[in-house]
């Protein structure tokens, strides 16, 4: 008869658990090229993701990115080769990814112009309140020389936080 006093507290438990959550992330981000005489310029966006959890693991599980024209161009975030980028982020992790680890050497991709870009993300079963991820950006700018090739000054400018969809039903 025990055994059934126990099975509401071990109900309660599981029902009480937190339970895993989904959601999107937006974002705008520029990639493009502007020539000029002796030098040149790639515009690129450097995104940062943030992990606030102390105890819930965040997992990014896909990136859409829409080109200036309105092209998709969708890919497997398990597929990025950055030392920066973890799509799954542990409690206090962060992570991070510039456009060109995405999309590859600008001269051969400089047609992508100011984009948007979808992240979807879930968080796991853990204790705790959830605290969504975080995704800001930055605009970054490099120089090179055009004939000797040699890279010229990197600037930053400003980061601003990416936002959560909203509905207006």
């Amino acid at each position: 008869m025990q055994r059934f006093a126990v099975l509401p507290f071990v109900l309660s438990l599981v029902l009480a658990a937190p339970a895993a959550s989904s959601a999107e992330l937006l974002c705008g981000g520029t990639y493009h090229i502007r020539l000029n005489n002796n030098t040149s310029e790639l515009e690129t966006t450097h995104y940062r993701f943030k992990n606030f959890n102390a105890r819930r693991t965040l997992t990014i599980t896909g990136i859409t990115m829409y080109k200036h024209d309105g092209t998709a161009v969708s890919f497997d975030p398990s597929l990025i080769q950055s030392p920066l980028f973890n799509a799954v982020l542990g409690p206090h992790q962060s992570a991070g990814i510039n456009l060109e680890d995405i999309l590859g050497d600008p001269p051969e991709n400089s047609a992508y112009g100011n984009m948007q870009i979808i992240v979807t993300w879930e968080a796991d079963r853990g204790r705790g309140v959830l605290v969504p991820l975080q995704m800001n950006k930055g605009r970054i700018t490099k120089g090179w020389d055009n004939a000797s090739k040699s890279p010229l000054e990197t600037r930053a400018r400003g980061s601003v936080r990416c936002e959560s969809p909203t509905t207006n039903d």
